[in-house]
């Protein structure tokens, strides 16, 4: 929705507020000044902030060009993966009646009719806590170190699970992951 109305189409305009389940997101023309090292900051931190600005802003700019929900999604599972680092993503959505969770969006797009490896356990963990999990060491985790649907990697992974609702209803998931690197 867009200013509490529901659409296909949009152009963001300064100060519209969009919503995507329980998120909501206020576009604005232009960022607040960034902190300076006057204000206890240090030159590095700074440096970052700066960069991370930048990176958001580039991002709202290409949310600024989605014409459709598909596309919006998209683009916020792209920055999901880029943000965290992450060298892949997935919005996982629940069939009807409590059904299996099934990919429906995936970045990158390399191979989408290829088989999906994902850890289930994870998933349906995130989901039954209805809150964001997020697995630094699926080898090391003992939750999930010996789940089935985790034997298809060939090394451990990092793992981000975030549950998609609306309202008290769990539809879906995002799944972000990376392979770890000594």
């Amino acid at each position: 929705t867009v200013n509490g109305q529901k659409v296909k189409e949009v152009t963001l305009t300064v100060e519209m507020s969009v919503k995507l389940g329980a998120v909501s997101l206020t576009y604005l023309a232009s960022l607040p000044s960034l902190p300076t090292a006057d204000a206890g900051l240090t030159k590095g931190s700074v440096r970052s902030s700066s960069l991370q600005w930048q990176n958001f802003s580039k991002f709202l700019s290409v949310l600024n060009k989605s014409a459709e929900p598909r596309q919006l999604v998209e683009h916020l599972l792209r920055g999901a993966v880029e943000l965290l680092n992450a060298d892949r993503g997935f919005v996982l959505l629940r069939g009807s009646k409590g059904g299996k969770l099934q990919p429906v969006v995936q970045y990158p797009k390399e191979h989408p009719d290829d088989f999906i490896a994902i850890s289930l356990s994870i998933c349906e963990q995130s989901l039954s806590d209805e809150k964001l999990l997020v697995v630094t060491n699926s080898g090391e985790d003992e939750r999930f170190r010996t789940a089935a649907s985790l034997a298809h990697f060939p090394a451990p992974r990092s793992v981000y699970c975030a549950p998609l609702s609306s309202g008290s209803k769990v539809f879906g998931a995002i799944y972000v992951d990376r392979p770890i690197i000594d």
